[in-house]
């Protein structure tokens, strides 16, 4: 009678954790996969636009020359890229860092709900 009590409470486990990975993948693609979607396309948009004020491809090759003549010193040519730039370009560069700060909290918080880790 224990043995079949056991195996009962087994398969009563294993079948709450299908439902549950049901509910959760759900919940994901319900409630955060379509605002991490705006926000990486907001993102986007954002880049595409900034692309005629920045030269993305300069200021990373100025960036890899930095951090290869000197790695520490990587911080202070992104500050001094920063500093030097115009307000609008100081604007973008806060909205697509407080984005990016988003999604990264996003894809934390939904990592628990992750179907596949919850075996």
């Amino acid at each position: 009678m224990q043995a079949n009590d056991i195996i009962s409470k087994l398969e009563e486990e294993k079948l709450r954790k299908q439902i549950m990975k049901r509910v959760y993948m759900r919940w994901f693609l319900t409630r955060k996969l379509p605002q991490v979607l705006a926000e990486i396309g907001v993102i986007g948009f954002l880049v595409i636009f900034a692309q005629s004020r920045v030269s993305f491809l300069s200021v990373f090759k100025n960036a890899y020359v930095s951090a290869i003549s000197d790695p520490i010193g990587l911080g202070h040519f992104f500050y001094s890229a920063f500093s030097h730039t115009t307000p609008s370009v100081r604007m973008l560069a806060g909205i697509l860092a407080i984005l990016v700060f988003l999604i990264i909290r996003d894809i934390r918080a939904t990592r628990k709900y992750n179907p596949l880790l919850l075996q």
